[in-house]
């Protein structure tokens, strides 16, 4: 059912019927008073306020509408400004966060995370409403996006089918998250807590990316064979890469983290001393000059994408150090030393939110916390911003089930028998240098990887 408001018809008594309207079994609540003149709408503040309310509530709490009404089928006009909704959704997982980024005077930009989980819940353009900042020392794992629970807001086309042969919901450029990556000085790390992420995979391809390694074989011998599908013979053929073994997978994100610029031949050459090291050029410069605007980490090179077996997802990331700010003595005047907090923001130009997001998620804030450790800087936040997010159509059922869970608190991130300061590289990793504490989450939800 939808329906409908001109701008002449929303009057005192016309918003009154519609309020006292009873429950409404799914649909669009549309109107045009939203998308009238501004000055139009300014002479008539208090209907405005009214349209809000009574769109919000039919959206939190769906209401019948017995007047106005046409069926679903006849298409919307353009200009009005819809709300999709489904009965089983709930308030809490349609509130608009209003947090907004804030200076923290021990330690640069709010170590709070506004909304840290990674399986999405819709966003709804509505008033003012729901939960502020966590109170300090919590770090709810509250979801963030939720295209599976919200119509797509393009329609299905046949490019959205082209590569993977799956058809996504998908939206463009959704609010930018942010994770907090210590809780009162403690170490956390962001790992979603509706459904178990697969742990060890996080780790083993993050040190595979810092090692400069790109054939799949390599993460398979582990147990790992999140890009054995990439690698094999098929889609090596498909892609008319006939000459490369399998598992080879080009210059994808540890050789460009390593060897930018470097001329690719296969997975088994020697690359040392060539290309670009900008893992170590980050590294450097956060020791010796950490207010450098140009830290920057780049998995795209245009030059190379022809070489890839997939271009990449997550490609670019720029770190930023901040430092406290204090009215008193600073405590270099003190003859103390200052840590500075190290902060990532990841741009990722597709975001399959249902299996990678949360693994990008947690390998990102794994990185950060990994430069902090080998240049004795404090862990920080990571935002995560977001171009293609989309959710594929054969991982709705398993979201819709993870909605319905209760997010839990994110762990405790302990490195272990790695050394601090100028001694430390990045360099040499194993995956047990890492102990993940408190990592309480629940049950694992099966999805399929679109290759």
């Amino acid at each position: 059912m939808v329906a409908v408001l001109e701008h002449s018809e929303v009057t005192d008594s016309t918003l009154t019927a519609l309020e006292l309207c009873g429950d409404l079994d799914g649909g669009v609540v549309l109107t045009r008073f939203l998308s009238a003149p501004l000055p139009q709408r300014e002479t008539r503040p208090g209907l405005l306020k009214r349209v809000l309310a009574l769109t919000v509530r039919c959206v939190l709490h769906p209401k019948p509408l017995t007047t106005h009404t046409q069926t679903a089928t006849r298409p919307p006009p353009a200009s009005c400004c819809q709300f999709f909704l489904r009965p089983e959704q709930t308030v809490s997982r349609i509130q608009h966060d209003n947090t907004r980024d804030r200076v923290d005077r021990r330690g640069g930009p709010a170590n709070r995370c506004s909304l840290p989980g990674a399986a999405p819940t819709r966003r709804i353009p509505v008033p003012r409403a729901g939960p502020r900042n966590p109170r300090p020392g919590r770090t709810p794992s509250r979801p963030v996006l939720a295209p599976s629970l919200a119509r797509p807001k393009r329609p299905l086309t046949p490019a959205a089918l082209a590569r993977t042969g799956t058809g996504t919901y998908s939206i463009f450029a959704p609010r930018p998250l942010k994770f907090s990556l210590n809780r009162d000085g403690t170490p956390i790390l962001p790992l979603l807590t509706t459904k178990r992420v697969f742990t060890k995979a996080v780790i083993a391809e993050l040190l595979w990316f810092i090692s400069g390694d790109t054939s799949a074989q390599t993460l398979s011998s582990q147990g790992v064979k999140i890009w054995d599908g990439n690698g094999s013979r098929e889609f090596l053929d498909n892609l008319g890469l006939t000459h490369r073994e399998v598992g080879d997978l080009g210059p994808v994100y540890g050789f460009q983290w390593r060897h930018f610029g470097a001329a690719y031949v296969d997975s088994k050459t020697d690359y040392a001393g060539q290309g670009v090291d900008q893992l170590a050029r980050i590294v450097h410069t956060l020791r010796t000059n950490p207010y450098d605007r140009r830290l920057v980490l780049s998995a795209w090179n245009p030059a190379d994408l022809p070489q890839m077996v997939l271009p990449p997802c997550h490609m670019f990331a720029q770190f930023y150090v901040s430092y406290p700010r204090s009215r008193s003595a600073t405590p270099e005047s003190e003859g103390q030393k200052v840590q500075g907090h190290l902060h990532c923001q990841l741009y990722q130009r597709s975001c399959d939110m249902g299996l990678g997001v949360p693994f990008n998620i947690a390998s990102y804030a794994l990185l950060t916390h990994m430069l902090a450790h080998v240049c004795d800087l404090v862990p920080g936040s990571l935002t995560h911003v977001m171009g293609d997010a989309h959710v594929y159509l054969n991982h709705v059922e398993a979201l819709e089930t993870q909605l319905l869970r209760e997010p839990r608190e994110f762990p405790e991130l302990e490195i272990a028998n790695r050394e601090k300061g100028e001694a430390a590289s990045m360099d040499g990793w194993k995956p047990e240098d890492f102990v993940i504490k408190g990592y309480n989450p629940h049950k694992v939800i099966a999805m399929d990887m679109a290759v």
